[in-house]
């Protein structure tokens, strides 16, 4: 029974639109000098984001990475439906929950996305939208 609801699971969340793992998605290398790297819209103009997908239900597009920190990407086989969410000059590092947007934190450097990413898992990230204290995602 057990193997039958993670089978489901997985058809689910193949489903989306959102990237999966490939290329170097969730590499992390932290002897790079980009791990310093601020994060701020005054550090270096727009953030681009990099392996990008839109959740065909919410139409919300997440990243796994973003132009600054091209070694630093959330992985989409620990953090499914997570990632960057950039619109204009903001940018959050996000995951999607039952159609709402929850935190994972801030990030202001490339190391703070690692960081982040080891002390917190998907089901404390959404287990935030009993708190209220995630947006709707649009």
């Amino acid at each position: 029974m057990r193997a039958l609801a993670l089978l489901v699971a997985g058809s689910l969340l193949g489903c989306s639109g959102l990237p999966r793992a490939g290329s170097d998605a969730g590499a992390s290398d932290a002897g790079t000098k980009s791990d310093a790297t601020s994060l701020s819209p005054e550090a270096g103009g727009a953030v681009q984001g990099l392996n990008c997908g839109k959740d065909p239900q919410t139409g919300v597009q997440l990243c796994l990475g973003v132009s600054p920190c091209p070694t630093s990407q959330v992985d989409p086989d620990v953090f499914p439906e997570c990632g960057f969410r950039i619109e204009g000059g903001k940018y959050d590092l996000v995951c999607l929950c039952d159609n709402q947007l929850c935190p994972i934190g801030p990030v202001t450097r490339c190391a703070d996305i690692g960081t982040l990413l080891a002390s917190q898992s998907v089901l404390s990230i959404c287990a935030q939208a009993n708190d209220g204290r995630c947006v709707p995602a649009r």
